[in-house]
């Protein structure tokens, strides 16, 4: 019996249609939002989000979306709309939001020590781990979740398997 294989663009909406019944969208931009806000110099109103994340991020949302997200955020305490419409991160959330930071910078740099150590144990010839890691890592690492996207999560979990199915990524040496 013939293997029915579906494209990998329909296969991708759907993934796109489940993580949006799931809420997933709605987190990741609430917290593209709230990191535009803390990464500003100046006080943004909703229509300065918008402007800075297509500035900042390269993502392009529509006015309402980033609303409904931002009304969201301050109905969490997440921010402050001020008066003038301006919008503010609480001095708590910022705290924990510089905890989160950290936490995500201490990660990365085990990550990358480890992959150091393990690279000088197994080519000890390679005289420079560090530049290896650096080509792994903007190479490879992030081309790769950002072209696979959600289905990078699957594929390191080995839940999908089906490696022909997956886009390829075309790599300059």
């Amino acid at each position: 019996m013939a293997r029915l294989v579906l494209p990998a663009e329909l296969v991708s909406l759907v993934q796109h249609v489940e993580l949006n019944k799931a809420g997933w969208w709605d987190k990741t931009v609430q917290r593209l939002i709230v990191a535009v806000i803390w990464a500003s110099d100046k006080r943004l109103t909703t229509q300065g989000v918008v402007h800075e994340l297509r500035k900042m991020l390269g993502v392009d949302l529509r006015l309402g979306q980033v609303k409904a997200q931002v009304k969201s955020l301050c109905e969490l305490s997440m921010l402050i709309r001020l008066p003038d419409g301006q919008l503010k991160i609480p001095e708590e959330q910022l705290e924990e939001f510089t905890k989160q930071l950290e936490r995500v910078k201490h990660i990365q740099e085990a990550v990358k020590g480890k992959f150091i150590r393990l690279f000088q144990q197994h080519c000890p010839v390679v005289t420079d781990p560090e530049l290896v890691w650096n080509s792994f890592n903007d190479g490879l690492l992030v081309p790769l979740v950002s072209e696979l996207g959600a289905r990078t999560y699957e594929l390191i979990a080995g839940i999908r398997l089906d490696l022909e199915a997956i886009p390829r990524i075309s790599c300059t040496v």
